[in-house]
């Protein structure tokens, strides 16, 4: 018997009018496909399913003050993206790498970015595997990131993101140069801190 029709079949198990209505939202918000959500719900048990809501809500308090359904609905959405990382349908920016893995991502971003060493440009790959290792600390990256979101000549201009990039570089080791960044933005009143993460919103 599948996880579902478990549910339907006990009382004491997740209310199966609160996760009809958690697949339907997920549905329409997230836009998760139907048939992937059956077949999530078929394999997964119900206490894997409650573990993965227990750590969405430590990893973000603030689904816990949304509808029951909807909190589900987020934990579905997060195991969706995990399928799509899986099946290399979605870019994975928090794989944790290496420090092999974060130079040669970085070297594979420069070559793309540039179409050095008979690479053909791709700017989309270039600025995800720049991210990728920049969220990680290399701080090469990041002052890449920030010439580019800079200049918009490159990549579409943005100041809040420059000023983000240049300051993770800044915080790192040997990084006068984003320092430097930062003064001469700073002097012509270009720095915009921002209280949103403009870095991450924006990653899908």
């Amino acid at each position: 018997m599948g996880f579902l029709s478990n549910l339907f079949a006990s009382k004491n198990k997740i209310d199966s009018n609160m996760l009809m209505r958690a697949t339907n939202y997920a549905n329409k918000i997230y836009n998760i496909p139907i048939e992937f959500l059956d077949e999530l719900l078929k394999d997964v048990s119900e206490k894997e399913l409650n573990t993965a809501l227990s750590t969405q809500l430590e990893n973000n308090p603030s689904i816990s003050n949304t509808p029951l359904h909807e909190q589900y609905a987020f934990v579905f959405a997060k195991l969706y993206d995990r399928y799509l990382i899986k099946i290399g349908k979605k870019f994975d920016y928090f794989k944790k790498l290496t420090s092999f893995e974060i130079e040669e991502d970085r070297e594979k971003g420069i070559n793309y970015l540039t179409g050095r060493n008979n690479t053909s440009k791709d700017l989309v790959l270039a600025e995800k595997l720049l991210i990728r290792v920049g969220l990680q600390g290399d701080v090469r990256s990041q002052e890449i990131l920030g010439d580019l979101y800079y200049k918009g000549d490159v990549l579409p201009k943005n100041l809040a993101k420059a000023t983000e990039w240049y300051c993770r570089a800044a915080n790192g080791f040997n990084t006068e140069r984003a320092r430097r960044c930062l003064d001469w933005m700073s002097s012509r009143n270009e720095t915009i801190y921002s209280e949103d993460n403009e870095i991450i919103k924006d990653l899908s």
